[in-house]
């Protein structure tokens, strides 16, 4: 949830903020902060399932999703290599953050032998919605804050019901 959360304010609030503080000259880093934010939103998300494998003793999941992020790195390398813009570069650490998160998400629940799709179904419609908003949000200048704030407002109302559901299905509440 936090993760989403960070992800999410700087998606949608990432650029104004930057803009905000350090004025008009830095207007084109704007959708890199959005792109950054929503790696380092995946970044975090991904702790949980890495910390209940640690608790597990399985510590090749975090061994094996990290090793995921490292191709998406290699390849950002080649990326580098071949001159392209920073953006795409840093698209594709976020998709190596997003495929290693899944990965993780996948390994622990067959470790725990639950189902988990659930989960992975719900975090990947919120990435690639949020990566979608990165595209169109620019096109929607007018109004642009209204449609920042009905998109929190259904964030919020997505994200906390799963809060609820997960806490009614653990040993410790029941």
């Amino acid at each position: 949830l936090l993760g989403a959360l960070l992800g999410g304010g700087f998606v949608l609030f990432g650029g104004d903020l930057l803009l905000l503080l350090f004025g008009e000259k830095y207007s084109q880093a704007v959708e890199m902060v959005a792109w950054l934010g929503l790696m380092q939103g995946v970044r975090l998300a991904k702790a949980g399932p890495m910390i209940v494998a640690l608790a597990c003793a399985d510590t090749k999941n975090p061994m094996i999703s990290n090793s995921v992020r490292g191709l998406a790195f290699i390849i950002a390398i080649y990326a580098a290599w071949l001159n392209l813009d920073i953006k795409v570069i840093v698209m594709i650490a976020t998709l190596g953050e997003v495929v290693s998160f899944l990965w993780s998400v996948m390994m622990l629940g067959k470790k725990l032998n639950v189902a988990l799709w659930r989960s992975v179904r719900i975090a990947t419609a919120y990435f690639s919605t949020s990566a979608c908003l990165m595209f169109l949000l620019p096109l929607l200048i007018e109004n642009q804050w209204l449609i920042k704030s009905v998109i929190v407002l259904v964030i919020l109302l997505t994200l906390l019901p799963q809060v609820f559901s997960i806490r009614n299905k653990m040993p410790l509440y029941n």
